[in-house]
């Protein structure tokens, strides 16, 4: 679901790369001209799924509020989803690529939706 949030119910836990100042100034730049482009994600308590920087971003402008996609998944599926939008939205670095590969692979195989090789599924 989709719906405008506020910026200060938003809990930040611990996250598997860093804020990296430059692109919150970036996006700053991006979000006062244009807006978000992309909303952030959170799960029905307002933990953040993804969308960190835009969240640095967007309180760094003052907004009150942001547009934000409202997930009801268990938690592996929305650390997977976390996993994804850095690997498939951000060029990481080679360190931060192989964290989250591995980290999406440990999920995958949690929620049992890898195949195995041979096992014909």
């Amino acid at each position: 679901m989709l719906k405008e949030i506020p910026v200060a119910a938003i809990k930040v836990g611990e996250r598997l790369r860093p804020v990296d100042p430059q692109k919150v100034l970036d996006l700053m730049d991006s979000i006062d001209a244009l807006g978000t482009l992309h909303p952030i994600g959170v799960d029905e308590e307002y933990n953040l799924i993804f969308g960190n920087h835009r969240l640095e971003a967007v309180k760094n402008l003052g907004w009150e509020k942001i547009e934000a996609t409202i997930f009801d998944e268990d938690d592996l599926t929305n650390r997977w989803r976390a996993c994804d939008e850095n690997l498939v939205v951000n060029n990481l670095d080679y360190i931060s690529t192989s964290e989250h590969i591995t980290e999406r692979e440990i999920i995958i195989q949690s929620l049992g939706k890898r195949v195995e090789r041979g096992t014909n599924q």
